[in-house]
Order: structure tokens, then C-alpha cells, then sequence
């Protein structure tokens, strides 16, 4: 008898599979097209030439390569759920295939057939609309990063070949996985599918207490991390166990949770609670993936938008402590002052001869100098020390009048010393008072990541006593610096002047000063400090704004995933509440109750988790510059309570779905 070759059957039979399947392979095939949407986006701006030539580009590279990899880290597991809820409801389908003679070689074939067709699709789709949405994100990445928009924008074949081979690889993966489970299944399994529910947590006592223990182990890395070296690993450890943390108090904590609610008699046995607790339980223990998957997204939604907001508000403070003065000239010199101090009626009359110039009417010119070098003292601290005379000190509007002979004070940029005395080597002085504010130097107590030292000394030969007994290895350098402040304007606003007269002044004192050879010279200029800033900020600020969105889109279409679930199991149990004499009024009320607290969960622990990352959060600002803590706190205040509202609002949006399936 000859065969029937059966592929061109299976072949129409995967196409025919994914059309009668669309309710479902709709949400999975959107959210395939968004990752590629989102991964070539990301891969064309990385590999556009003009990355490498624009001015204060560099940052938002980076920037863009991080969120290149994260976002390829987010969305392996992301595409691995919706799949997995796709391949549960298709479970009998398999099972009748398997029934009706179709043997697994062919329903391997038919899955492949279904992977390159959706492989396919996801590709076209997610390319088409990145390629017409990349030059346009671009604008808008270089509108925020303060970057020349008058550009051009051409794709390079590296954004379309890394993008098609992860889906492919990604993609293969999840084929592999699929065969797995479908071949290792009987067909009564199989047929079973959709309706078992997860497996009760073996030992579920350990396992919750292991999970409090865990996430309880990232709240305190969160918590007491400190401004160092092993800030990042600590935030990253912190998320690790905290993900974790959640999944397996997801799956073992809530269920020994509403195991002891049903044991005290005086709740469960309620007329109401009896069956709302029943159900809750059923459903935590039947969906803990799903909830744990929508605390964690939550919880990545609301702390991206903190981040992006406090950054957004927070950019002129962090210009503001870099450069507290319009423009600083530092001369550095190694040997002694006279030698190399620059007369101050040679730095004015370049500056009187600019003014003229530009048309600036007043400008304000400090001068003060420092001896400087990274050195220990008080045996146990190591750092930048400078050292200033009581005289010099006075420019600065120091409180040092009353600073004695044989005495020092003390002015930390970062958070006080509280030193009674401070010691060099065998030299040591007494400290006469720890000083909370010098004008043009500002101080916060975040400040640890760059925090220096000034001692002020009685006189200089003080300071030669210092220096001579610290370590001769790398000499102090005698620092010469003129601070200029244009008084011109009341108000300044140096991320919108860029090419103000005043900008125009600083830059062309920058060409004045940098024409001398002879010694070596730092130029602070606080308007091109802003530029740096606002790239710096601009690519953090895209980066968290496509990160929110692509969050929110995962975070809705997992809801709708898991309304879609409710929907098919509560549609049997609507059915079995009525007949055992529930009229359908009771059972709407009990099954919405059911309903509002399995989702109130995940939102609970979302804030819960976002509250022990606030510290963690400040920290980590710190190291950009970011020190107001207030500006953290009330943007984390305004996004819990906005993303409360979109939380409540997507659940009603996709609840429409569900009340749709169960009146069926």
C-alpha cells in the first residue's frame, strides 16, 4: 500500500492551527513582534555610525549597550510564559491528535512548522514597524541628550543580523521546550491539561521559609548597601535574591498562608469566606508563576519610572554640586607657589578685555589656592586631602576668625568626619571645629564616592609639617584656582543657554587660557559641564522611558494571560456554584472577591519590594551625582500611586475579557 506523504497536510495544518487558535496566538504573537520591535530599535541606534561621532555621544552608547543586554535578559523568560500559557490551553488539542493517529514525528513537524511561521511573523512584523520607528526614537533619544537632531540615520546590517539570530536562537529554544512537554505526555494527560492545577509545593513550610529568607536576604543587601567599589554587584545580587525571594513565597508562602486561614474555624467557616477563601487558595496554588510573574514585572515598572523621574528632576542639582560657579581655572603645580602662580591682574585683564567683547557687564573673580595629594591619616582613613591656610580659607566665607596657632579645622565634602584630632604620620593637631559649609565648595553627606578633605592650618608652615610627614612617594601639588561668576543674569538655567553671550564669554576664556603652554591647567566650564550632564541623563532618561514601556506592555499582556486563564477555569466553576444553590448574583460577588484579592497580591509586594529598594536606589544615585534624597523619595511617592491607578485600570480593561468567557 503506498504511503501518503503527509508533510503539505501538516504544513496547512500548522497555518490552520495558529488561525482557529488566534484568541490566543494573537497576545503571543504581539508580544513576539514587540521584543523584536523593541531589540532592532535598540541594535540600529548602537550600530549607527552616528554613535561614535557625535559630541558627549559616548554615554548614550553605553547607556543603549546596557539596555541592549538587559532587555535581551528580559525578555528570554517573557516569551517563555506566553508561550507556556499558549502551549497549556492547546494541551488537548495535542492530546486528539495523538487519539486520532497522528504520531509524534508528525506533531513534531507540525510544532516546527508553527515555530517558522511564527519565527516569521514576529520578524516581519517586528522589524517593519522598528525600521519605521528607529529614526524617530532616535530624534527623540538625541532631543534628550542634548545632541545635534539635524542628522541623518541609516541602518546597518549588524541591527538585522543580531536581531534575527536571537530570535532564532530564542525561538529554537522554545520549540525544544515545547517538544519536551508535549512528547513526554500520555494523551489522558494531555486531555487533562488545561484544567490540572499546579502541583501543591513539596514542603511547603521550608520552602516559604527558604523564600522569606532569600528575599529578606536582598532587602538587607538593599538596604545597607554602601557607595562603593561592589555597589553594582550588590545591586544586582539584591535583585537575584529578591526575584527569587518572590517566586518561592509565591509558591509555598501564600499557600501555607491560606492553609492557616482555613484552619481557624471562626474565619473559614463564614458564609462568605467558606467558599472565597477555598477559591483564593485554589488559585494561588494554581497560578503562583503567573502572580510572581506580575509582582516582578510591577516591581521593574515602578522602579524604572522612579529612577527616570527622580533623574528627569533631578539633573540641575546634579550640575548644580560639579559646578557650583559659572567657570573655574585650576594651575597646578608641583614644586612651590612662587614659581608658578598666576598674577590675578594678568586672569583680569583677559577677562576685562572679553567682556567687551560679549557684552558682559559684571563678573566676579575668586581666587584662592590649596596644597593637594591623596594621602592616609588618622591611620585608618585614606584619601584626597587639601590643605589651606586660615587666610585663604577666609575668601571662602569659612567660619575660621577664631582658628588658634597649633590647631586645625576641618571641612569634608562628603558626610562629617567628626575628628577630635587628625594625624600624620607622628604629626598630629588637634581640631579645633569641623566647619559645615565653605562658599563654592558644596558639601552633602551622600557624598562618598568623591568626597575630599580641606585642613585648615593657622599658617603655611603648618602645612609644610603635614606634608612632610606624610609619604614621599607622589608629591603634594600646589593648586592656584580662580573662580568666575558672571553677575549678569539673576537667574541661569545652563541647560538652555548653550549659546548665550555669557556661554559664548566662557568658552572663549577656555581658548584664552588653554593657549599657555608653560603650566598645566584645569577649566571647569559649568555650560559644557550641562551638555555632559544632559547626555549623561538624556540616554539614562531613554533608556528608563523604553524600558517603562516595554514593561507595561509585558506586565499587560501577562495580566491579560492570566484574566484570559481565570476566564476558562471560572466558566466550569460558575456552572458547579450555581447547581449547588448559588444564584448567579452570589457567585459574580464571590468570584470578584476572589478575583481583586489574587491581584491585590502582586501589587502589594510590588510596593513592598520598591520600598526596600528606595535605599538602594538613593545609593546608586549618589554615584552619578544625584544627592537630593527628597527628589528620590516624593518621585517614588507620585510613581507608586500612579502605577496603583494604572494597575487598577488595566485589571478592569482586561477583566472585560474574563467576565466575557464565563457568561459564555
Amino acid at each position: 500500500m503506498k504511503s501518503v506523504n503527509k508533510v503539505p497536510l501538516i504544513f496547512r495544518l500548522s497555518f490552520k492551527n495558529i488561525y482557529m487558535n488566534r484568541a490566543i496566538y494573537g497576545p503571543y504573537l504581539f508580544a513576539g513582534s514587540f521584543a523584536t520591535f523593541t531589540f532592532f530599535v535598540l541594535s540600529s541606534i548602537i550600530y549607527n555610525d552616528l554613535v561614535y561621532v557625535l559630541p558627549h555621544s559616548s554615554y548614550v552608547y553605553g547607556m543603549m549597550l546596557i539596555g541592549l543586554f538587559l532587555l535581551g535578559i528580559i525578555m528570554i523568560p517573557f516569551l517563555f510564559y506566553t508561550h507556556s500559557f499558549l502551549l497549556k490551553q492547546r494541551k488537548k488539542e495535542f492530546a486528539l491528535y495523538e487519539i486520532l493517529g497522528l504520531g509524534k514525528g508528525h506533531v513534531m513537524l507540525m510544532l516546527c512548522f508553527e515555530t517558522i511561521f511564527v519565527y516569521g511573523m514576529v520578524m516581519l512584523a517586528g522589524i517593519v514597524f522598528g525600521a519605521m520607528m528607529s529614526k524617530f526614537l532616535f530624534l527623540i533619544l538625541l532631543n534628550l541628550s542634548g545632541l545635534p537632531t539635524e542628522v541623518g540615520f541609516a541602518f546597518k546590517s549588524k541591527a538585522f543580523v543580531q536581531t534575527g539570530a536571537f530570535f532564532l536562537g530564542l525561538y529554537g529554544c522554545i520549540y525544544v521546550v515545547s517538544l519536551r512537554r508535549i512528547l513526554a505526555s500520555t494523551p489522558i494527560h494531555l486531555l487533562k491539561g488545561s484544567k490540572q492545577n499546579d502541583n501543591k509545593p513539596k514542603f511547603p513550610f521550608i520552602r516559604a521559609l527558604i523564600g522569606i529568607g532569600v528575599m529578606g536576604a536582598g532587602y538587607a543587601i538593599a538596604v545597607t548597601s554602601q557607595v562603593d567599589s561592589s555597589i553594582f554587584a550588590d545591586f544586582f545580587l539584591a535583585i537575584l535574591f529578591v526575584i527569587i525571594g518572590t517566586y518561592m513565597f509565591f509558591k509555598s508562602g501564600l499557600h501555607m498562608l491560606m492553609q492557616n486561614l482555613r484552619k481557624r474555624k471562626g474565619i473559614y467557616y463564614q458564609p462568605k469566606n467558606f467558599i472565597t477563601l477555598s477559591g483564593i487558595h485554589q488559585r494561588v496554588n494554581k497560578s503562583s508563576a503567573s502572580l510572581a510573574n506580575i509582582c516582578i514585572f510591577s516591581t521593574m515598572v515602578i522602579i524604572t519610572l522612579l529612577c527616570t523621574v527622580s533623574l528627569f528632576r533631578g539633573m540641575e542639582s546634579i550640575h548644580a554640586f560639579d559646578h557650583p560657579v559659572d567657570a573655574s581655572i585650576t594651575y597646578v603645580d608641583g614644586q612651590y607657589p612662587e614659581q608658578k602662580v598666576r598674577d590675578v591682574k594678568d586672569i583680569e585683564a583677559t577677562i576685562d578685555q572679553l567682556k567687551k567683547e560679549y557684552g558682559i557687564k559684571t563678573v566676579k573673580l575668586l581666587n584662592y589656592s590649596y596644597w593637594e595629594k591623596r594621602a592616609e591619616y588618622n591611620e585608618d582613613y585614606f584619601g584626597r586631602v587639601r590643605w589651606m591656610t586660615k587666610e585663604e580659607a577666609l575668601k571662602l566665607n569659612a567660619d575660621v576668625k577664631d582658628l588658634q596657632p597649633g590647631h586645625v579645622m576641618i571641612y569634608s565634602t562628603g558626610p562629617n568626619v567628626n575628628f577630635e584630632t587628625i594625624k600624620f604620620n607622628d604629626v598630629q593637631y588637634p581640631v579645633q571645629q569641623e566647619l559645615l559649609n565653605m562658599h563654592n565648595i558644596p558639601k552633602s553627606t551622600k557624598n562618598l564616592f568623591s568626597d575630599n578633605i580641606y585642613v585648615i592650618a593657622y599658617d603655611s608652615e603648618q602645612i609644610e609639617t603635614m606634608i612632610v610627614a606624610t609619604p614621599q612617594q607622589a608629591p603634594a601639588r600646589y593648586e592656584n584656582h580662580y573662580d568666575i561668576v558672571i553677575q549678569d543674569q539673576e537667574q541661569k538655567d545652563y541647560f538652555t543657554q548653550g549659546d548665550s553671550a555669557q556661554a559664548k564669554f566662557i568658552h572663549a576664556l577656555y581658548e584664552q587660557i588653554n593657549q599657555e603652554q608653560d603650566v598645566t591647567i584645569s577649566f571647569s566650564d559649568a555650560y559644557e559641564g550641562a551638555r555632559e550632564v544632559r547626555a549623561m541623563s538624556g540616554g539614562l532618561l531613554f533608556l528608563g522611558l523604553f524600558c517603562s514601556v516595554i514593561f507595561i506592555v509585558c506586565f499587560i499582556i501577562i495580566m491579560y494571560y492570566k484574566q484570559l486563564a481565570e476566564g476558562y477555569d471560572d466558566h466550569y466553576n460558575f456552572d458547579i456554584l450555581q447547581k449547588v444553590g448559588m444564584d448567579k448574583r452570589e457567585v459574580q460577588g464571590t468570584i470578584l472577591r476572589q478575583i481583586l484579592v489574587v491581584f491585590a497580591i502582586p501589587l502589594v509586594f510590588a510596593i513592598i519590594h520598591t520600598l526596600f529598594g528606595l535605599e538602594m536606589i538613593i545609593t546608586l544615585f549618589a554615584t552619578i551625582g544625584l544627592y537630593e534624597e527628597m527628589v528620590i523619595r516624593w518621585s517614588g511617592v507620585g510613581v507608586i500611586i500612579g502605577y496603583c491607578l494604572l494597575y487598577v485600570y488595566i485589571y478592569f480593561r482586561t477583566s472585560k475579557t474574563y467576565y466575557r468567557i464565563v457568561a459564555k
